[in-house]
């Protein structure tokens, strides 16, 4: 029941991840846009201006620009801000073919078709495949609009007048090669965030049994020791006095080692200066409680000593799997033998497994979505293979 709540968990963490990235990038591209509509706004009023357009026509268009503004702000500001932003780019893109539109009505000049096309470079910046849909349905039917309107544009100063039918053609199939362009970049877009979401998977999934493995095989690391609060508040005098700071984190490490013993409504109670809510974030910051800072915690300890080149970050603090396609079958085996061998040897995390403890542990926890499936049956079908060659390579003694 246990293993089946931390996989819940771990499928929702995932799953926070992947909005994290894209809400990053949705937010970036947001406010690009936004910046943009801000910029060409001057140029239009005064574009409108130099036409002799009245004010309360040149009023209308400010405030349809200001509006824009309002409601991006105020969705910016809302709590579910992943999908709020989605909305403010559905208005945002069809704002702006009403705005092309309406010029393309009140100027009547043809010179003003070419801001369809300036519509489409902008919320083409979005790069989120429903806003591209809307994107090239609504520069088609503008453009079909467009043309309708005003068909005697395309015809030339010779018997060879183009057939209107070949210009809608012409326009789907612009349309099209457009929309394929986009479907590239956002393709794109989406490969990369679903790479970085499966390196964060292999990270988490590898930390969880790693963890798992220290509490079934040697039991759980006392972080309500002695010397673990004492630590943290020796760190937190020196860096408060370096810093010539008042100590905050003092108080709240006695409020983190009461949570060790109590419920989070006794230590409320314990220290009324600290509300419900922020005893429940305080209790975030422990250890046991709390996988994003054991993972953080982890990683830290292993980094501490560990130099690396700026531009080497990326690729040496990321996790890796065992599942590499491109491999050779024999360098996949070998790969697997390595873990194999590990997880039988003792270790300062947790002591040698039996051959049926690394089978049973496999199967039922987090590592297994790590391994490649042919060699984890080959493991499974010659288990006892593998475990006859690790007792010829060590002592029996010494091992399970």
């Amino acid at each position: 029941m246990e293993n089946m709540q931390s996989r819940i968990n771990t499928s929702r963490e995932l799953e926070n991840f992947r909005k994290d990235i894209e809400l990053r990038y949705l937010k970036k591209h947001s406010l690009f846009v936004l910046s943009l509509i801000g910029i060409i706004a001057l140029p239009v009023i005064f574009m409108l201006n130099t036409f002799g357009f009245s004010t309360h026509v040149l009023f209308l268009y400010a405030f349809f620009f200001f509006a824009i503004l309002v409601i991006n702000l105020a969705f910016f500001a809302y709590e579910d801000y992943f999908n709020s932003i989605k909305v403010a780019m559905y208005i945002n893109t069809l704002g702006l073919y009403a705005l092309s539109a309406s010029l393309i009505i009140d100027v009547k000049s043809p010179s003003l078709y070419i801001s369809i096309f300036l519509v489409y470079a902008i919320v083409s910046l979005y790069q989120d495949a429903k806003v591209n849909l809307l994107n090239n349905i609504a520069v088609f039917f503008l453009g079909v609009l467009a043309i309708s309107n005003n068909p005697m544009i395309f015809n030339l100063q010779s018997q060879n007048n183009i057939s209107i039918t070949y210009i809608y053609l012409f326009l789907l199939v612009f349309v099209f090669l457009i929309s394929i362009a986009s479907t590239v970049f956002i393709k794109r877009k989406a490969k990369f965030i679903a790479k970085l979401t499966e390196i964060q998977e292999i990270e988490v999934r590898t930390l969880d049994t790693l963890f798992e493995l220290e509490t079934l095989y040697k039991g759980k690391k006392a972080a309500k020791s002695k010397s673990y609060f004492e630590s943290i508040n020796r760190f937190s005098d020196v860096f408060s006095k370096d810093y010539g700071m008042e100590n905050a984190i003092k108080s709240k490490v006695k409020v983190i080692k009461d949570l060790e013993q109590m419920d989070i409504k006794e230590v409320q109670e314990k220290y009324p200066n600290y509300s419900i809510e922020e005893v429940k974030e305080i209790d975030n910051l422990r250890l046991n409680r709390s996988r994003k800072i054991r993972y953080i915690a982890y990683k830290i300890g292993l980094l501490e000593d560990f130099l690396i080149p700026k531009r080497d970050v990326y690729s040496d603090t990321r996790f890796t799997t065992l599942r590499h396609y491109e491999d050779n079958r024999h360098v996949r085996i070998i790969a697997f033998v390595v873990l194999y061998v590990l997880l039988r040897l003792d270790n300062p995390i947790f002591s040698g497994l039996s051959d049926m403890e690394v089978k049973e542990h496999i199967m039922s926890s987090e590592l297994i979505h790590l391994i490649d499936a042919d060699v984890l049956n080959v493991y499974l079908e010659n288990s006892e293979v593998f475990d006859r060659i690790f007792k010829d390579i060590y002592r029996e003694e010494d091992v399970k």
